[in-house]
């Protein structure tokens, strides 16, 4: 007879493995790779809570709940990938008693989490490596990796412009913490980044995903902004950790389509709301890749 794993809830009211995929479902202030290293830390909570009676069964059950996190935000690649390479280690583990597993599972994801925060400090010092003193640049809503590299170089005189990212306004996010953080900061809105960006010597983005032929998932404007780049003459740079990369082509993504409720306007009848999170950046309109294994210009 087959041992069935059975989880320890918190409370009766509400299963916690359900209630752990609803915050990273609805998490839309926090960027792909904060996600990713948030759902390490919930799997290294899980590993306590499911009772088994073997590694199998916890190996097992593991796997099933990795599987729901992993498809719960689709467009963030980060989120599948670590928790992916999370899933290959536990496989290679030596044969342990049950908990001896729960402390190596538990040391491995936080191997992992810290080898994520590691490439993002590695990606923002070669971002440093473009950034001339006194720089303006321009970038989008919010991004972990871009306010990183804001604080590594605000002593070189740069400045910055964001847009303000409707319609959860992210971008003020970042505006207030370069802000705040003595880095003369101008926030705008979209519509006005045709103005904007005759103003500024490069663009900085982060990413939710990198496609495998470099094209970039990222939130939602962030391809007419490179549109506007392109035709301004000004250089458009992505910045984010390895993690990112997928192998997915254009035709595989699955682009995330969030309430239309938060538009501030219901649908009617003729009347349709879209609500798109993400968008796809050409890698034709990108001058470079920037990861911790450095810049990576697009020729």
């Amino acid at each position: 007879m087959a041992i069935t794993a059975k989880w320890i809830l918190k409370s009766k009211k509400m299963d916690i493995k359900q209630k752990y995929i609803d915050e990273i479902v609805n998490d839309r202030a926090s960027g792909a790779s904060e996600l990713a290293r948030r759902c390490l830390e919930i799997a290294m909570d899980i590993i306590w809570r499911i009772q088994t009676d073997g590694v199998r069964e916890m190996k097992d059950e593991i796997e099933i709940f990795v599987r729901d996190l992993q498809n719960a935000r689709p467009s963030m690649s980060p989120i599948k990938n670590m928790l992916q390479t999370w899933l290959d280690d536990l496989r290679t583990l030596p044969t342990f008693t049950l908990q001896e597993f729960r402390l190596e599972a538990m040391k491995t994801a936080e191997d992992l989490r810290e080898r994520s925060l590691l490439a993002v400090e590695k990606v923002t010092r070669a971002l440093l490596t473009i950034l001339k003193p006194n720089s303006r640049i321009m970038t989008y809503s919010y991004s972990s990796t871009v306010a990183a590299a804001m604080k590594l170089c605000k002593k070189n005189g740069v400045c910055l412009v964001v847009s303000e990212g409707r319609p959860l306004f992210e971008g003020r996010k970042l505006a207030e913490s370069t802000s705040a953080d003595g880095i003369e900061t101008t926030l705008i809105t979209e519509s006005q980044i045709g103005i904007f960006i005759k103003e500024v010597d490069l663009v900085v983005v982060g990413a939710d995903t990198i496609l495998q032929n470099g094209e970039v998932v990222n939130k939602a404007g962030t391809c007419l902004l490179a549109l506007a780049a392109r035709a301004a003459d000004v250089p458009f740079y992505v910045a984010c950790e390895s993690f990112k990369k997928s192998q997915q082509t254009v035709a595989d993504v699955e682009l995330e389509r969030m309430p239309a409720s938060e538009l501030g306007i219901d649908e009617k009848p003729y009347l349709q709301v879209a609500n798109y999170y993400f968008d796809i950046t050409p890698a034709e309109l990108i001058t470079a890749w920037i990861t911790e294994d450095g810049v990576r210009l697009n020729n």
